[in-house]
């Protein structure tokens, strides 16, 4: 058959069939089927068509990090980049899978354009604490509605809700004082255990009259610095995580 003229290709008719591979759909005539499979935005048979499970175009992606630590209500964020290999045109809509009924994700932007590499995607663990647990997730990413394909392994990428980890301060020695908690729950004092995110916690020290911190039980912690910070955690054992500090009197006795 012989090659058709330009005016036969609709919107197309200042490129070639090969230069409009990626464009609207809608500019292929109907009566131009033997060009269908030519244009890979339209699904068809083309070698660089990322939608063609045939097909070695596609995409490969990272994140980073590549786990998350929540508790129930707590959300956290990842960046996803995403490379198109070879390049090619459209916007790339992505989502994921692998999330369960209390865990949800979103993506901002929502779709990368060409040129745009870069989600920012934002874990949050609900509420009910009903999936705590580890699941593993996926990048599923579109093109016009199609599946688009990832090339090589995907990289590992998991989320874990776990029960929130409890924060228990102890006090020692033969001074006094008291102990607070940012974000707030401590107040030590009256208030010595708390429950928290997985989020860094800063614990301060304020002596009496008479007294001076002289040190924190937890390796986080330097000597007799008044602020202790450090990440609470759970383990299978528990998920109470222990702090204690010493006052020491200087008050000399009779």
């Amino acid at each position: 058959m012989g090659a058709r003229s330009r005016s036969n290709i609709g919107a197309f008719s200042t490129k070639s069939a090969s230069d409009a591979r990626f464009h609207d759909c809608s500019a292929v005539r109907h009566d131009d089927t033997d060009l269908a499979g030519v244009f890979a935005g339209c699904g068809g048979a083309g070698e660089n068509n990322p939608t063609n499970p045939d097909s070695p175009a596609g995409i490969t992606y990272t994140v980073t990090p590549n786990t998350l630590l929540l508790a129930p209500g707590q959300s956290g964020t990842v960046v996803v980049t995403v490379t198109r290999s070879p390049d090619f045109s459209g916007d790339v809509s992505l989502g994921l899978s692998g999330l369960n009924s209390d865990v949800t994700g979103t993506f901002n932007p929502a779709s990368l354009p060409q040129g745009v590499t870069s989600s920012t995607l934002t874990i949050a663990a609900g509420t009910s604490g009903s999936n705590i647990g580890t699941v593993a997730l996926s990048l599923e990413p579109s093109l016009g509605g199609k599946h688009v394909n990832v090339n090589g392994t995907p990289p590992p990428f998991s989320v874990t809700v776990s029960i929130r980890p409890t924060v228990v301060v102890n006090k020692a020695g033969s001074g006094s004082g008291t102990i607070t908690s940012t974000p707030a729950g401590i107040d030590c004092g009256s208030v010595c255990s708390a429950q928290f995110l997985f989020v860094p916690v800063t614990l301060t020290a304020t002596p009496a009259a008479g007294s001076i911190l002289t040190g924190w039980t937890r390796s986080e912690c330097a000597g007799a610095a008044l602020t202790c910070s450090f990440t609470p955690r759970v383990n299978t054992m528990s998920n109470f995580n222990f702090v204690t500090a010493t006052f020491t009197s200087t008050t000399q006795g009779p």
